[in-house]
């Protein structure tokens, strides 16, 4: 079959920044996250204009502690609404941004951050013993941020909490004597919203060169030694647009994606999150994979991005249900009359499976599968 492309609307990017400016001009308050600053309570809302705020200030105190063009700045933490803002912070002032998965060791961390010789890491809580570990045998480090109560950063409350942070040291000392200072990601946010209030300019004014690079990916290293893989500004937009040509996702800029695979993989930092944006969409954190079915019904999430894996194990789940209920015939027989209908035009799905979307969430439309094959009928009973 010939298509003609491009398929749906799209509209030109020169660089993440750029992406950036054109979505808050469009879309000042839309939802851009729903966050979780307290697990198992309810998302709190952070529109497109809140979240280039903060991309704003976080950049210019980055900029403000002498970072910038040509530096390297590595990130180890769990999804997080401060990953979002630090990543297009970082990029967006013309950091090399080396985006490193959570889930090493601390040796594999030690060779990644210098592999990547990187002058600063933003880090979590959750990952500071494995890193700090390490930072006295990294001699290209200058600076060390950690995140620290996401309710602060969107807005929930005016103080930090501190006790993810007790009795962390103000720095760390690398193995020739020098020591390297720890900030706090809230106190350079509140930093930075400080200097643009008093009118500082330079994240502003700044400009890229969509060429240079501006970004260093690692492999999974599955096979192998991991290795680096060089993106460029005109190489990521050139990716988010391509899909924008392709995909019916965000044609109407009110779909929500469950953000729940890793951003440090190129798959769901591209796809699940900087083509959110692009498009002026809404980007839900699961908790964590066991708590999947209760973050659809609460985010009522219409994209969801993931793997094989994922998605049979969603398969099975729905499956058992049905067969506990003793429906499962009932419903194979409202398949094939489902089927049946459709080929002359008559599309009764939401009717029909409607307990089966109300479980998703009920606005549940598209799943993306990627990084493996899937078993074709799995694609073919949730299309059904």
């Amino acid at each position: 079959m010939d298509y003609k492309y491009p398929l749906h609307p799209y509209h030109e990017i020169s660089d993440l920044k750029d992406m950036l400016e054109q979505s808050l001009a469009a879309f000042p308050d839309h939802t851009a996250f729903l966050t979780k600053p307290e697990h198992g309570q309810a998302y709190v809302p952070v529109s497109y204009r809140q979240f280039h705020t903060d991309v704003e200030s976080l950049a210019t105190s980055l900029l403000e502690l002498g970072l910038g063009p040509d530096s390297r700045l590595a990130m180890v933490a769990e999804t997080r609404y401060e990953w979002y803002v630090s990543y297009l912070a970082g990029i967006n002032s013309g950091i090399i941004m080396v985006p490193i998965d959570n889930e090493l060791q601390p040796d594999e961390l030690l060779s990644l951050f210098n592999r990547s010789r990187c002058d600063a890491i933003i880090y979590s809580p959750h990952f500071a013993d494995r890193v700090e570990q390490v930072v006295p045998t990294v001699p290209t480090l200058e600076h060390l941020i950690l995140i620290n109560d996401l309710a602060f950063t969107v807005g929930k409350t005016e103080k930090d909490d501190p006790r993810e942070i007790t009795g962390r040291p103000s720095q760390l000392t690398l193995e020739g004597g020098r020591a390297v200072p720890l900030y706090l990601w809230n106190d350079l946010l509140r930093q930075g919203r400080q200097l643009v209030a008093e009118g500082d300019q330079r994240f502003r004014q700044l400009k890229l060169d969509p060429d240079k690079l501006a970004a260093l990916l690692f492999t999974s290293g599955t096979t192998d030694k991991s290795k680096c893989v060089m993106h460029s500004h005109k190489t990521i937009c050139a990716n988010i647009m391509g899909m924008g040509q392709l995909l019916f996702i965000g044609i109407k800029h009110d779909d929500v994606l469950l953000s729940v695979l890793p951003l440090n993989h190129t798959y769901e930092c591209t796809c699940g999150f900087l083509y959110q944006i692009y498009k002026g969409d809404t980007i839900a954190q699961a908790e964590g994979l066991r708590y999947i079915t209760r973050n659809l019904k609460e985010s009522q999430a219409s994209c969801i991005l993931c793997v094989p894996l994922l998605l049979e194990s969603m398969h099975r789940i729905i499956w058992r249900n049905i067969r506990k209920q003793g429906k499962e015939k009932l419903i194979l027989r409202m398949m094939t009359v489902s089927r049946g209908l459709k080929k002359m035009g008559i599309d009764l799905r939401r009717i029909l499976f409607k307990a089966i979307r109300q479980s998703l969430g009920g606005r549940m439309r598209t799943f993306i599968s990627g990084g493996a094959a899937i078993n074709p009928q799995i694609l073919k009973d949730f299309y059904d």
